[in-house]
């Protein structure tokens, strides 16, 4: 009947668009993940300055490192942070971090050091690996 095709064209075409968005995300997906495997670095580094939190999930794909709570060694307060790796460049742009408290967010100036932490430790590792 004309309604089945009808039905069935639209389906087809709903498909076909899903299958278009996908192709797209697994095509960024690819792109991200050569580009983080282009340079662990900062994924070290992340993991290395980090330490004190435990490790609940990584995705080498997005860059995404999740922690759980930790308090770091002689601190008072425990934190919980995310961790984004962006791209292989070992500048601020290229890494995202939130840090959050029990209470709330994590100061600004606290999230920054932890920035800079993880992205000197970073060039350290990358100057290592250049002296191999």
């Amino acid at each position: 009947s004309a309604f089945a095709a009808e039905d069935e064209a639209a389906a087809k075409a709903v498909i076909d668009a899903d299958d278009a968005v996908d192709y797209d995300f697994n095509t960024i997906k690819r792109m991200l993940a050569a580009e983080i495997a282009a340079d662990p670095g900062k994924v070290d580094a992340a993991l290395d300055v980090l330490n004190f939190m435990p490790l609940e999930s990584a995705d080498p794909f997005s860059g995404i490192q999740v922690y759980g709570w930790g308090t770091p060694p002689g601190g008072r307060v425990s934190y919980r942070a995310t961790v984004v790796v962006r791209d292989p460049a070992l500048d601020a742009r290229s890494l995202s971090l939130s840090l959050v408290t029990r209470s709330g967010p994590a100061s600004a100036a606290t999230v920054r050091a932890t920035e800079d932490a993880v992205l000197t430790r970073a060039r350290q590792l990358r100057i290592q690996d250049r002296n191999l």
